[in-house]
């Protein structure tokens, strides 16, 4: 991909999250940020808009979407494109078919955002959507200065640091059989 593919910025501070979003949702993309659908509004907020961002999760190189199920409702992220900053809190989070795209629709009057990944891991046969809704500049401060981090969930743990406890684990028995022999 080239930089030029990149159109802006999600960061989502409660889990540590800071991607580049891609125009287009191609694999090479994808392993890097998240993509952004073809057909739906782009990221650039508007009344009657919903931008459809997309994104791994559960990969062993990246953590990308992998903590997007502990989003709640209140939650807020932010999408950093042609050098504006909007903020959308969390207004719910659901699991729906693959199929089921018409709940994907723009709703008349209101700007959203929703971020998608497969779920559950390794079996993939649903999405997680994650849907906010812009707040204006005075609520984006308050959530701004509330925001807290959340702390990794055991998966989120083990999705990030497994490999490396593995890795130690196998050289040093490795280690162990050489000296033996």
């Amino acid at each position: 991909f080239l930089p030029s593919d990149i159109i802006g910025y999600l960061s989502i501070p409660s889990i540590e999250v800071r991607l580049p979003i891609f125009l287009g949702s191609e694999e090479e993309h994808l392993k890097e940020g998240v993509g952004h659908v073809a057909r739906s509004s782009l990221p650039v907020g508007g009344v009657s808009s919903r931008a459809l961002l997309t994104g791994h999760s559960g990969l062993a190189n990246g953590r990308l979407f992998s903590r997007l199920d502990e989003l709640e409702r209140g939650d807020f992220f932010l999408i950093n494109v042609l050098g504006r900053e909007l903020a959308y809190q969390v207004e719910r989070t659901e699991m729906i078919l693959p199929q089921e795209v018409e709940r994907l629709n723009i709703e008349e009057g209101r700007d959203l955002v929703s971020l998608i990944t497969c779920a559950p891991f390794g079996i993939n046969t649903h999405r997680l959507i994650v849907t906010g809704e812009r707040v204006e500049e005075e609520k984006r401060a308050i959530l701004l200065e509330r925001e807290v981090v959340k702390v990794p969930s055991w998966r989120a743990l083990v999705l990030s640091y497994g490999p490396i406890g593995l890795s130690i684990v196998f050289g040093w028995m490795w280690m162990k059989g050489r000296k033996k022999g």
